[in-house]
């Protein structure tokens, strides 16, 4: 694949990432907004800390931005694989692939929400955060705060030795 296509599919990605980013942190947003009316659903991942301690949080709200994010994500690249903190790591079919590890594929790293212990009490630093590392490089990242409204993205350009195509 050329370069220019390379650049045109990074393009895409990191359009469609900044999309998924956004409605995502969206329904963060709506979720904190209902804090002061509903309780915040929160399950352990069982992480404890000294004296028992769960450490390792998650949400309803992490799993529904998940789900949104990679099933956003998967209906645009079927091929491509994804690991969400919450899900662990799937192939194109969705089922688990096991052990944690970057491939050559094209493999999208996803945190619906990350800073949960802050959602959980309130505190506004927490994002969105999704990259794709293809051939084990790191090629697009994008981050969402969507309770103060920032958003930082960067993607690999052409002029990047170590490009390796889509």
């Amino acid at each position: 694949m050329s370069s220019t296509a390379d650049d045109a599919m990074l393009q895409e990605c990191l359009q469609l990432a900044q999309e998924v980013a956004r409605e995502a942190g969206r329904m963060i947003r709506e979720a904190h907004e209902r804090r002061a009316d509903e309780s915040v659903k929160i399950e352990s991942k069982g992480s404890l800390a000294p004296g028992n301690m769960s450490v390792d949080l998650v949400t309803e709200t992490d799993k529904a931005c998940e789900d949104y994010i990679i099933g956003t994500l998967k209906k645009r690249f079927p091929s491509h694989v994804f690991i969400g903190e919450e899900s662990s790591f799937t192939g194109p079919d969705g089922a688990p692939l096991g052990p944690l590890e970057l491939s050559e594929a094209p493999t999208w790293i996803i945190d619906p929400l990350d800073g949960t212990t802050n959602y959980v009490h309130g505190y506004p630093l927490v994002t969105v955060s999704i990259g794709l590392a293809v051939g084990r490089e790191l090629v697009l990242g994008v981050i969402h705060n969507p309770l103060l409204d920032q958003m930082c993205s960067a993607v690999v350009s052409a002029a990047t030795p170590s490009r390796r195509a889509l």
